[in-house]
């Protein structure tokens, strides 16, 4: 599967609920809701991350 490249200022938007995995600053709930999916958003950092 290829990876998709992005851009820092690209549009994106959430395909799925985003939650807190516990490294997040500012989220007190260590699993709380970071973003809902549907959201509108803009790339500010990107990285890889592993799907459990």
């Amino acid at each position: 599967m290829d990876k998709i490249q992005y851009v820092i200022g690209d549009m994106v938007f959430a395909t799925e609920d985003f939650f807190n995995d516990g490294g997040m600053p500012g989220i007190d709930d260590e699993e709380g809701l970071i973003v809902p999916a549907g959201i509108r958003g803009v790339v500010v950092h990107f990285g890889v991350a592993e799907a459990d």
